[in-house]
């Protein structure tokens, strides 16, 4: 079962420029990235522009945080 739509909810969440970053950024985190000493690293750069793609393409719409203070 692929979970992309659940993965534009979550990158939003985290990261609500992840459509520009996945275009602008020198995505220093692959440098760093620790599945490089076994194969290459994530592509995170790719990944980010890729989900933020696919998800405004289905029309998908970031929501809010809940700002809830009793959690």
């Amino acid at each position: 079962m692929i979970r992309i739509d659940e993965a534009f909810y979550v990158l939003k969440e985290t990261n609500p420029f992840s459509a520009g970053c996945g275009r602008f950024c020198d995505h220093p985190c692959e440098t760093a990235c620790n599945r490089a000493k076994f194969d290459e690293p994530v592509d995170i750069k790719a990944l980010e522009r890729f989900v933020s793609d696919w998800g405004y393409s289905k029309n998908l719409k970031p929501t809010k945080k809940s700002h809830d203070k009793n959690k």
